[in-house]
């Protein structure tokens, strides 16, 4: 596990004057004493809980020596097929989670870049062939009826406007973790689980790889610091390459944005334009369907 803001830094902040990082103080509570790595830790139990609303039977396996794998389990889509084994990795970005800004030019960890970015909202509707089926709103997640609409997904995040300036998550986590997943036998899925936004070349990176990988963006809720146990995530971006693809057939990520009536419905989406302003001011529920119906929870421990 490897957070993206060491440990002691905040310390470093409170008490050196003239620091680009100043303006973190303001979010910054004598009574968060709890440190980067706890955080860290805490958030890769908070992902190994989550995932288990996604159907992955998953538990915790980050500690010292465990050779860059956080959380690892299995994954059976249907009964009597064989289980999809999971390796994953998470990366905390403390600043992000307390909703502070960088400052220009300070850098503090490599996985890091300042490129054009993929909208977290928009990240489920790009490059893989997990978004190439949307749901009518008439059904319901949890019919038997299949989706009954089906649109062509954008072939890259090029055809959607790039925001610019933002801190994103960048290719080296993935290379990181192909060389985790290099170590495993073929058949093997990596995950990469981060509350930061992926950017362009990471996505890239993940989607030119012959090694079969998903990346999931989950971010706490807000008030859920400084402690994240037992803490579900919000997910906001699920996509897998296309090697990961034969490993996962039938399987389809939507995002379902709120309604004024507190429901949420499936949001399609233009193959040229992209969501309307509306659905990408709204925060989206990722949910997976397995063949038109949704995915059950992995059973309890």
């Amino acid at each position: 596990m490897s957070t993206l803001i060491k440990p002691g830094l905040w310390q470093f902040l409170r008490t050196t004057p003239g620091v680009p990082y100043r303006r973190l103080q303001s979010t910054y509570s004598p009574a968060m004493t709890v440190s980067a790595s706890t955080m860290g830790f805490q958030y890769e139990r908070a992902v190994a809980l989550t995932l288990r609303d996604f159907g992955m039977d998953t538990m915790h396996s980050g500690r010292v020596g465990d050779r860059g794998i956080d959380f690892r389990g299995t994954w059976q889509l249907t009964s009597g097929a064989k289980p999809v084994g999971l390796v994953g990795q998470c990366k905390f970005a403390v600043a992000d989670a307390l909703g502070a800004v960088a400052a220009d030019g300070v850098e503090d960890d490599e996985d890091l870049e300042y490129e054009h970015t993929i909208p977290a909202d928009r990240f489920v509707q790009t490059m893989a062939p997990s978004s190439t089926t949307a749901v009518d709103p008439a059904v319901r997640v949890g019919d038997s009826a299949a989706p009954s609409a089906t649109i062509t997904a954008p072939t890259g995040p090029s055809q959607y406007p790039a925001a610019r300036g933002r801190a994103v998550f960048g290719p080296a986590g993935i290379r990181d973790m192909e060389g985790v997943l290099s170590h495993h036998p073929p058949g093997t899925l990596g995950l990469l689980v981060s509350n930061r936004r992926f950017g362009m070349a990471a996505v890239r990176q993940a989607m030119g790889s012959n090694l079969p990988l998903l990346l999931v963006n989950l971010a706490p809720p807000a008030g859920a610091l400084p402690s994240l146990l037992g803490t579900k995530l919000q997910c906001t971006g699920f996509q897998w390459n296309y090697t990961a693809e034969a490993l996962l057939p039938g399987l389809v990520a939507v995002p379902r944005y709120p309604t004024t009536a507190g429901q949420t419905l499936p949001f399609p989406v233009h193959p040229d334009t992209g969501p309307s302003p509306a659905a990408v001011n709204s925060a989206p529920e990722i949910i997976l369907l397995l063949h038109g119906r949704k995915i059950q929870p992995a059973p309890a421990f």
